[in-house]
């Protein structure tokens, strides 16, 4: 590890790097205009509600086999090459990664994850009673972490719940900020498939034609996922981001592309976003040089 002064010297050479913002709620009158209908609040509000009401069933569907799971743990296991890390789940959900990873990362690892929802992290805390979870708003629990205090942070289908462009890169500028050097990030997110659009076709054709009748100031990209449970409606955010979106937020926050690609339905990497299910984004913090 270099001493302070090099590390202050080294960073003041990364171009436009700003230190990460805590006012990502005030939207500009521009990010106003192109915002969903939805406040963000009522967003996460939502979010929340869905995942408690659905907390048992969503718990027992992620017990099938996960072959993403397997792809993403190989890649940590040669990154890492099976070192004690130190590891951060957003939106962890009911512990499927976790459990994951305790069954098949060689080393030992510390392990912290987030999710909205209190009744997800019972599950999670129930399957993993040697790991930690704790029920908050990433956006909220991020900012009070240490800088440099974890190896690998990592969110599956959980970065596209983010409702602004805004707060995904104060996100992601905290990322870099509490990743030591050579850590990772590591997210994966759904796509615009063809399965996709087949499973959610009327919300994709209501953000379209809110795109439209906006004259494109509206984000296509934003789509509202209806669900009603026991006579209660709530709604799902998704943003479903393009490569390029990912690869322009990486470079922005500071960080050094590994891997930005799409991974089909088997988790097995595909040219082709139609026959995708998910993206995958996986960055580094830029190391030290000598």
């Amino acid at each position: 590890m270099k001493g302070e002064k090099e590390k202050k010297s080294w960073r003041s050479t990364r171009r436009n790097i700003r230190s990460p913002s805590k006012d990502f709620h005030k939207s500009s009158p521009k990010e106003q205009k192109t915002d969903i209908s939805l406040t963000k609040q009522s967003i996460k509000t939502d979010l929340k509600i869905f995942y408690d009401q659905e907390a048992k069933k969503y718990h027992q569907t992620r017990k099938k086999y996960w072959k993403e799971g397997e792809t993403l743990v190989n890649y940590i296991q040669q990154h890492f090459q099976g070192r004690e890390i130190r590891i951060l789940e957003f939106g962890c959900g009911s512990g499927r990664f976790a459990s994951y990873l305790s069954e098949h990362y060689t080393g030992n690892f510390k392990y912290q994850g987030v999710d909205l929802s209190k009744e997800l992290i019972k599950y999670a805390q129930q399957d993993n009673p040697n790991l930690e979870f704790i029920a908050e708003d990433i956006s909220k629990f991020l900012p009070l972490l240490k800088q440099e205090s974890f190896d690998l942070i990592i969110g599956t289908s959980s970065f596209q719940h983010i409702p602004s462009y805004k707060e995904r890169l104060f996100l992601m500028k905290h990322f870099y900020r509490t990743l030591k050097y050579e850590g990772l990030v590591v997210m994966t997110n759904r796509a615009l498939s063809e399965w996709f659009a087949k499973k959610h076709r009327k919300p994709l054709l209501n953000a379209i034609g809110k795109y439209l009748l906006t004259l494109g100031k509206a984000d296509w990209r934003n789509i509202l996922v209806p669900r009603t449970n026991k006579g209660k409606t709530s709604t799902r955010y998704y943003h479903l981001f393009s490569l390029k979106e990912l690869k322009k937020l990486t470079d922005f926050s500071g960080f050094s592309l590994k891997e930005c690609s799409y991974l089909d339905k088997d988790g097995s990497f595909t040219p082709k976003s139609r026959e995708a299910r998910n993206s995958l984004l996986i960055a580094e913090k830029f190391p030290l040089q000598n």
